[in-house]
């Protein structure tokens, strides 16, 4: 669904679930890239609210499900990322709980 065809609500979603994922399995550095394709769709849309719109925009609760994906994403990036961050310094706390 990242094909420019489909609409920007659902390449949001896309973004920012990919963001999730590639957190969680430590892949940052992609992660990272993945959110912030996510933020600027956002950006775009949320600035000028949030109203019915259609099946060709994206409808407001397409909108409001990438932001809640985004924001999810944003707290596994601080989760996951300083995690990875500190294993980098101090390899010796990846098995610590």
């Amino acid at each position: 669904c990242l094909a420019s065809h489909y609409q920007a609500a659902q390449a949001a979603v896309a973004h920012a679930v990919l963001a999730l994922c590639l957190y969680q399995t430590k892949h940052v550095k992609e992660a990272d890239t993945e959110l912030e394709l996510a933020r600027n769709i956002l950006s775009v849309r949320f600035p000028t609210g949030l109203d019915q719109s259609n099946s060709t925009q994206g409808f407001w609760f397409d909108w409001l499900a990438a932001h809640v994906l985004f924001q999810e994403a944003e707290k596994a990036k601080h989760e996951f990322g300083e995690e990875t961050e500190t294993a980098r310094r101090d390899p010796g706390t990846l098995n610590k709980p």
